[in-house]
């Protein structure tokens, strides 16, 4: 009823309606009804929230494998179903959701601490779900001192693994702070060095590509080290991908880092992973070249086909021409070795890779953004 209309009815009164809503002009003896009752005071707003000490979140966690592993195992269920268990002061305060089948589970799941103690450490245990119970894939924690000013924003160590460079990301967000900025996959870094002085560094430059740390001693890197926070030191296994504006070339970046007194380097962290391998019939092409390193304690792959494994893999556990193999169904050994069980095993086969955290297929998903 958008137009206005008006009415006589029998008292004379008028009645007027607009739009759905109506008034209505009071009788004459509108005098002699009783008086509205006086509406109630508005009750008090309520107090707001309280923001929650911390708020956790548990990202994903790389490196894992399926705790009853053994070498050579030929199954379906090859990879671990795995939650994690958060702690405070020793008390579980979440359990994150069980991702099946997985060496790498993304969570990324929060929750939140209201009232936090006295220096009050938090653990991140990290279990297998097995039919008949749970085992523990690794565990690990963080003091207060290290997350109670300022939060945490990276990855810790699992100890108690069974692989040596397993991790799990977590952020740690305090209240009325800021969450820290994350871990880069590669930072630049100026270095110099005094004249028939070394930089005190040993290169593995086997992948032709880059320079791989393998040993740091006095020079110029121990000494960035010994002034940068840990979180921005320059670690043993990470990769040179440039000095000045060389790169793609491991012996033409040792040269200008030979050359010059003073170079910017790009360094790329080396980040350690645990994958499934469908390696198919022993003794089958694997559809791999390897780099010669016959003394190395990893075979580098210096190609690799996208037949095969590759085929069906998901991006992160797809193997990359540059990636090094660690080990190969829980055995370590010397390139040699590692070739030679991964020729003769079948079916999938649990591999731990180490590659630089800028490989196409790692990058995003090492800093956990899918």
């Amino acid at each position: 009823m958008g137009n206005h209309c008006c009415q006589e009815n029998g008292s004379g009164n008028a009645e007027i309606v607009d739009a759905g809503a109506s008034v209505v002009n009071p009788p004459e003896d509108a005098a002699t009804q009783p008086e509205p009752e006086a509406a109630a005071d508005p009750e008090p707003d309520a107090e707001p929230e309280k923001e929650p000490k911390l708020v956790i979140t548990v990202v994903g966690a790389r490196g894992i494998r399926e705790s009853d592993w053994t070498p050579f195992k030929n199954s379906e269920a090859s990879k671990p179903d795995c939650y994690c268990e958060v702690r405070l002061g020793g008390k579980t305060i979440h359990t994150t959701s069980t991702i099946d089948d997985c060496c790498e589970p993304v969570w990324a799941e929060e929750c939140s601490v209201a009232e936090l103690g006295e220096n009050q450490a938090l653990e991140f245990a990290i279990l297998d779900k097995d039919l008949v119970g749970s085992e523990s894939v690794g565990m690990a924690s963080i003091q207060a001192k290290d997350f109670e000013a300022k939060g945490f924003n990276g990855e810790l160590k699992l100890a108690d693994a069974k692989v040596d460079q397993a991790y799990i990301r977590v952020k740690i967000k305090v209240a009325g702070k800021d969450l820290p900025a994350g871990p880069e996959p590669k930072f630049a870094v100026t270095l110099t060095r005094e004249k028939d002085k070394s930089y005190g560094v040993k290169f593995n430059m086997r992948d032709e590509r880059t320079l791989q740390l393998v040993e740091i001693t006095d020079g110029p890197f121990a000494t960035y080290n010994s002034i940068w926070p840990a979180h921005k030191h320059i670690r043993v296994h990470d990769f040179i991908t440039r000095v000045n504006k060389v790169s793609g070339n491991s012996k033409a970046m040792k040269d200008e880092l030979v050359a010059n007194l003073e170079v910017e380097i790009e360094v790329t962290r080396c980040v350690y992973t645990a994958i499934v391998y469908d390696r198919g019939e022993p003794h089958s092409p694997l559809g791999m070249e390897f780099a010669e390193a016959k003394t190395s304690d990893f075979a580098i792959v210096k190609s690799v086909s996208e037949a095969g494994h590759n085929a069906n893999a998901k991006d992160h556990g797809k193997i990359c021409t540059g990636d090094r193999i660690i080990s190969v169904g829980g055995q370590k050994g010397k390139a040699t070795d590692l070739v030679k069980n991964l020729e003769k095993s079948s079916g999938k086969v649990q591999i731990v890779l180490a590659r630089p955290a800028t490989c196409a297929v790692r990058s995003e998903h090492w800093q956990y953004k899918n």
